[in-house]
């Protein structure tokens, strides 16, 4: 908002010039309109003297001393804060705008109302730090943007706690959480300068929670690549940050597979696996709760997914290489062969062939001998 203008010797001289132009006009020495037209017919002549009038009208000016134009000064609806005191007043006045000119909030007065609302938006300017402080659970929609050298601190003071910035951040200086409690915001792509405490709800607005599937049915040596519901637009391309898996095979852990997704290894059996993934110690699922709507919740795993069907992968043709094979591999190519004759009899289909690429020594003491 400006609060202070004053009209220039520029403007009073514009129109001058202006009522001096059109005087003509006015007093009637215009005989028809084709005159009218006539005199203003060279687009050139109109331009250049609506570009001379422009050039002399920084005319408006804030308490600053700044030019600013007539349009920012008609659309602006803000008001500048200097004091904690001018804060709290402006957040239960209309301004959309809260423009801050000082560090509010870390001067022994707890600042916790924000202004509420569509259009609502703080401003921290170069140079100062704005401090939230509650020791409640709380959810804020206002935008916020953090100018370059300017800080938000928002400090969640109680364990179990947690303060949610639901609104836009559009941050070029520093956020800082800190307090016993969490404090979220909401993914975006670039979150700008950030601390470890400070957290990041995935929650796409709207959905009820984060959730995994997986195919319900593969053979062995496929992929298993999970299929995950409710994030944010964008969120998904961080999925192996955000997300730790936990794979139960058969109804056991399977050790040491964290990853989100899985490869079954080709010699494995017919098994039934499934999947629920966890939230990494920056990340959750963070919603308004429904019986008190101001205190909110946050999901840090996901419910197990459905149970895949894992087929046992077999050939009508197994290469075995005693030499150079891996158990591991398919067998189906002299290129990819297993190791062993009996990880091929495990593989092949009734009435297959075995084709032995080196001599084949079992510990069972079966020797077969390559022709």
């Amino acid at each position: 908002m400006i609060k202070k203008s004053k009209i220039t010797a520029a403007v009073m001289a514009a129109i001058l010039a202006v009522t001096t132009i059109f005087s003509p006009v006015l007093a009637g020495e215009f005989s028809s309109p084709e005159e009218i037209t006539e005199e203003f017919s060279d687009g050139q002549e109109n331009q250049d003297y609506k570009n001379e009038i422009s050039d002399d009208m920084p005319q408006i000016q804030n308490e600053d001393g700044e030019g600013v134009s007539a349009t920012e000064s008609e659309t602006e609806r803000g008001t500048v804060v200097t004091t904690d005191d001018e804060f709290k007043r402006a957040v239960n006045s209309s301004v959309d705008i809260i423009r801050i000119r000082g560090n509010i909030g870390g001067n022994g007065k707890n600042i916790y109302e924000l202004p509420d609302g569509d259009g609502k938006k703080i401003i921290i300017e170069s140079g100062y730090t704005f401090k939230i402080t509650s020791g409640l659970s709380r959810k804020y929609t206002t935008d916020i943007e953090i100018c370059d050298n300017a800080k938000l601190i928002i400090d969640s003071t109680r364990q179990f706690e947690t303060i949610w910035l639901k609104g836009i951040i559009k941050n070029e200086g520093n956020i800082d959480a800190t307090g016993s409690g969490n404090v979220y915001v909401n993914y975006q792509e670039n979150l700008g300068t950030i601390n470890d405490k400070l957290k990041i709800n995935i929650l796409q607005d709207g959905e009820d929670e984060i959730k995994v599937s997986i195919p319900p049915k593969v053979t062995a040596g496929d992929m298993i690549t999970p299929t995950i519901t409710g994030m944010i637009p964008g969120s998904e391309i961080k999925t192996s940050e955000i997300f730790t898996g936990k794979w139960e095979l058969n109804g056991n852990p399977l050790t040491g597979e964290t990853g989100i997704s899985y490869r079954v290894p080709v010699n494995r059996g017919e098994s039934r696996i499934k999947l629920m993934l966890t939230l990494n110690e920056q990340y959750g699922a963070v919603k308004q709760n429904m019986q008190n709507p101001d205190y909110v919740n946050v999901q840090k795993s996901t419910s197990p997914s459905n149970v895949c069907t894992i087929e046992k992968k077999t050939l009508d043709i197994i290469y075995v290489d005693n030499n150079n094979g891996n158990d591991q591999n398919t067998g189906e190519s002299e290129t990819t062969p297993v190791r062993t004759f009996s990880r091929a009899l495990d593989g092949i289909r009734n009435g297959g062939t075995i084709i032995l690429l080196s001599n084949c020594v079992e510990t069972n003491r079966v020797f077969l001998i390559r022709q």
